[in-house]
C-alpha cells in the first residue's frame, strides 16, 4: 500500500493524502485539465509539484475542508481527490466536489466483476 487507508470501499479506497500521490500518481496534474476543470476555481493557473505540495502541507490546519484521496481498492494508486468543504458541524453539511483523472475514468469507473 502506498497510502494510509481512512475508509475502505467496496470498489475505492479513501485514503489520506501523501507525497506519492504528487509524485508518483500526478495529483497536481489532475488540476490541469481545463475541460474538465472549466466549472470549477482549477484550471485557471497551472498546478505544480510545488504547489500542489504546498497545498497538502497546509490541509492539517485548515478545519473547515476535509480533502481524501480516492484509491483503488488496494490503496496503491489515487486517481481522485474527495473534499468537503465549508463544514458546519452544528447542521452536519459540507459542500461536496470529487476532482478524478482521466485515467480514472477507464481504470476505476467502468471496470466490472
Amino acid at each position: 500500500m502506498n497510502y494510509e487507508v481512512f475508509i475502505e470501499g467496496e470498489n475505492i479506497t479513501l485514503c489520506i493524502p501523501n507525497d506519492y500521490a504528487i509524485n508518483n500518481d500526478g495529483w497536481a496534474q489532475w488540476f490541469n485539465d481545463i475541460q474538465s476543470m472549466q466549472a470549477t476555481e482549477h484550471a485557471v493557473f497551472p498546478n505544480y509539484a510545488l504547489s500542489q505540495r504546498e497545498r497538502l502541507n497546509n490541509l492539517a490546519a485548515d478545519s473547515s475542508k476535509i480533502v481524501l484521496l480516492i484509491c483503488d481498492q488496494q490503496a496503491e494508486h489515487a486517481y481522485g481527490v474527495l473534499s468537503l468543504q465549508n463544514i458546519d458541524m452544528r447542521s452536519r453539511i459540507a459542500e461536496v466536489a470529487i476532482t478524478m483523472s482521466k485515467k480514472a475514468r477507464t481504470c476505476l469507473l467502468y471496470t466490472s466483476d
